[in-house]
């Protein structure tokens, strides 16, 4: 959360989590086993003063089985040589500048053929990825929304957790990016659907959906898509789907 400024000792000591981390800039200070044997292949601090640290906070984080030093650091550009000199920090495998990734692009391809692109930013309270369309396809096709994205093949891995505000619908054009889609996935990471995301994808006959639990839904977000649509989730939680807007489709479990 934006509001954290301190996690305590063994906050998430062996937490069965491999992606990155994501610490805001309010964070100053970390504790002993803080993210001890949690296997992080990158960390992401958005603050410009290192946090103090204990030198056990990332242990596993820091050293393999081999003790071999492998995740990477990402950090403010302002803030590279202060992290770099600085203990423990400066045990990464990598202190790297943070990448820019406004407006974040991926091509979606078949072998050399581009369906469509995705396009992605960080969310308002950097707690993930939100995702909408780039180029529109213009053929039939699913829609496959990754779990998380490598920005500029940098090693900073980042999940996609939100579907944004109209993300494939663009209610200024009178128009729809997701007129051509017959299908759409979505990975577990995806917590939220935004307002009208999906409205006017009139072709879309099935969802996918591996959450547990069930991605809060914004006004109108499926808006258009047949009430025929079979709705495919995990066995053991077609009793959480079963509300509002996700129980207006066929529930298949």
């Amino acid at each position: 959360p934006e509001n954290l400024t301190s996690i305590g000792n063994s906050a998430f000591e062996y937490c069965d989590f491999t992606g990155s981390l994501i610490i805001p800039d309010g964070v100053t200070s970390i504790g002993d086993y803080a993210f001890d044997y949690c296997e992080f292949t990158s960390v992401l601090s958005y603050a410009i003063t290192p946090p103090a640290a204990e030198s056990n906070s990332f242990e596993y984080s820091w050293y393999g089985n081999n003790s071999t030093v492998y995740a990477k650091l990402f950090v403010p550009e302002e803030s590279v040589e202060t992290y770099s000199s600085t203990s423990p920090w400066n045990n990464f495998n990598t202190i790297t500048a943070l990448p820019d990734f406004e407006n974040y692009e991926i091509e979606i391809k078949d072998g050399e053929n581009v369906l469509y692109s995705l396009v992605f930013n960080m969310l308002p309270d950097k707690s993930g990825l939100e995702v909408k369309i780039g180029q529109i396809p213009t053929t039939e096709t699913e829609l496959n929304i990754p779990e998380s994205v490598d920005i500029n093949n940098s090693g900073l891995v980042l999940n996609v957790t939100s579907i944004a505000e109209n993300a494939f619908n663009d209610e200024a054009q009178d128009n729809t990016g997701c007129e051509m889609f017959t299908s759409i996935n979505l990975p577990t990471s995806i917590r939220s659907i935004g307002k009208n995301a999906f409205s006017g994808c009139s072709r879309v006959n099935s969802i996918k959906s591996l959450r547990t639990t069930p991605p809060t839904t914004g006004e109108n977000c499926f808006d258009g898509i047949s009430n025929s649509t079979d709705i495919y989730v995990l066995y053991e939680a077609l009793d959480r789907y079963d509300i509002t807007p996700w129980n207006s489709f066929n529930l298949i479990g």
